[in-house]
């Protein structure tokens, strides 16, 4: 299986489409926080974006005025944002297993209206971030009266309800990189697609796997072999620190014909006796697989 394209790069919001490449975005010119891939999907969709465009533009404006105050005197808070937003996609887009585990959940709860927070403390590539399923129910809590829980809730809605959003087609992710390169937070709530894998996982995978389980799965499956022998280490004593581990068998060590080779997560190899490894079945997720 290959990497889904669910990319938080910037959409077309009418056709949902990414930018052609060498291309940029068309801004609404109102709210500067809408973006179209062409005149034409802008004029389509008017009619739906013309009530909240006043108040995406208020939300735009509250957003770039306290960035300002949090940026040093001379310093550009819009320049800040926009290589603070390149900073945060490209980590969304690279950090591993994130977007199998965000899909996951997202295509689990698409009944609920949900949109799923990921909020991380920064862009490093050791960063370890917060995934949760958001419910409408939860997002639309009458009485969160705070300006930012408002301002997500309009932006929840504006995706959500709008009359050619699907929940088996797209969902949405809002974004919070609590210390940005910039030194202040960013948020950004974006309508993503999910895989064409996504349909294809079983309702009981979808029942019983936990999606950082699910996630790392995904990552074995496009990275290993299918036919591949997966085994886990066991009763060594020597190397009795990598008892538990994970890995592939690969055959007879060329160097010791009693011995085996095992190929570890990582790239490391150990030549191991039969009696110090067991098979390890792999979980089914699809349905053909059942």
């Amino acid at each position: 299986l290959k990497q889904p394209n669910t990319s938080i790069t910037q959409q077309c919001s009418k056709c949902r489409e990414l930018p052609a490449a060498g291309s940029k975005l068309l801004s609404c010119g109102g709210c500067r926080s809408t973006h179209y891939c062409s005149s034409v999907c802008q004029e389509r969709d008017w009619a739906e974006h013309k009530p909240i465009c006043k108040e995406f533009g208020a939300a735009h404006a509250r957003g770039l005025a306290q960035r300002a105050k949090d940026f040093a005197s001379g310093t550009s808070s819009r320049k800040g944002l926009k290589r603070d937003q390149a900073a945060a996609k490209n980590w969304f887009d690279t950090a591993p297993g994130l977007s199998d585990r965000v899909q996951f959940l997202a295509w689990k709860h698409r009944a609920k209206s949900p949109f799923i927070m990921v909020k991380t403390p920064n862009t490093r590539v050791d960063s370890d971030p917060i995934v949760v399923m958001c419910p409408r129910t939860q997002w639309e809590d009458a009485t969160r009266r705070r300006q930012d829980d408002i301002d997500v809730q309009m932006a929840a809605r504006a995706y959500i309800d709008a009359k050619d959003f699907s929940a088996d087609d797209s969902f949405i992710v809002y974004l919070v990189v609590e210390s940005t390169v910039s030194g202040t937070e960013y948020g950004e709530m974006c309508n993503l697609k999910f895989g064409t894998f996504m349909p294809m996982v079983h309702s009981s995978v979808l029942r019983s796997m936990a999606a950082g389980d699910f996630a790392a799965e995904m990552m074995r499956v496009r990275s290993l072999d299918a036919k591949a022998v997966y085994v886990r280490l066991i009763g060594l004593v020597a190397a009795a620190h990598l008892n538990g581990r994970e890995g592939v068998l690969k055959g007879q060590d060329p160097n010791h014909s009693e011995r085996c080779t095992v190929s570890l997560q990582g790239g490391r190899e150990i030549a191991v006796k039969p009696q110090n490894y067991e098979l390890v079945k792999r979980p089914k997720l699809f349905k053909d697989q059942f």
